[in-house]
């Protein structure tokens, strides 16, 4: 039984100078040949937009991934149609310091409820569902002497 050899696109525009690298990345990560030859023909195609849109690979921001998604679903392509299909895109981009980083997001009232409860000595209190909590009493303190 013959082995199906994956079909390895070339890649222009403003990822190509990325592609073998990511290429040799998606490797080290344990992808099969054909699907990281699925992710190159991606990255292909969304270079070809970027082109198109005049876009350097530093705005490739989560705005930009999510307007060429827009274009990619609205063109009726079947697979790969959100940004999660770039994550191992954008992962290597951001290591490379190549693409911006997300926007840190706010801590949301529960996230920080739940980092309050890990601060070492704080415990929950009786109200610890809404995010309060209470320091434990302090050592005792020594009677003074002659008292």
């Amino acid at each position: 039984m013959a082995k199906t050899k994956p079909s390895w696109p070339h890649v222009t525009g403003p990822l190509a100078e990325y592609a073998d690298g990511f290429r040799a990345e998606l490797a080290r990560l344990g992808y099969t040949p054909l699907t990281a030859a699925c992710q190159l023909r991606l990255i292909a195609h969304l270079s070809r937009w970027m082109t198109a849109e005049r876009l350097s690979a530093r705005d490739l921001d989560m705005e930009a991934a999510e307007q060429y998604f827009a274009t990619r679903r609205s063109a009726g392509y079947a697979n790969e149609r959100t940004v999660e299909a770039l994550g191992p895109l954008l992962g290597y981009l951001r290591r490379l310091g190549a693409v911006p980083l997300p926007p840190a997001e706010p801590p949301t009232e529960a996230a920080a409820a739940g980092a309050v409860r890990c601060l070492p000595g704080v415990r929950a209190g009786p109200g610890a569902e809404d995010g309060r909590a209470e320091r434990p009493p302090g050592p005792p303190v020594p009677a003074a002497a002659g008292a």
